[in-house]
């Protein structure tokens, strides 16, 4: 992946984590202590795949972006 595309893609997957990461904060808020229990294991599983599936390839090619 040339580095401009790896540049555009790594700040996209950042802002879907920080997304991510503000739906927990919604369901803390407004959802049983049991949908919030299911709810934020579901997001930490789809944040570590996004992580270490797309994020941590593209700094394995471009370690300057990490």
């Amino acid at each position: 992946m040339k580095k401009e595309l790896a540049q555009q893609v790594e700040h996209i997957l950042r802002v879907c984590g920080g997304l991510l990461d503000h739906t927990v904060g919604l369901m803390k808020d407004h959802a049983s202590e049991e949908e919030q229990l299911k709810y934020r294991d579901a997001a930490a599983h789809v944040f570590g795949e996004l992580l270490c599936d797309l994020v941590f390839r593209i700094y394995h090619e471009h370690p300057e972006l990490d």
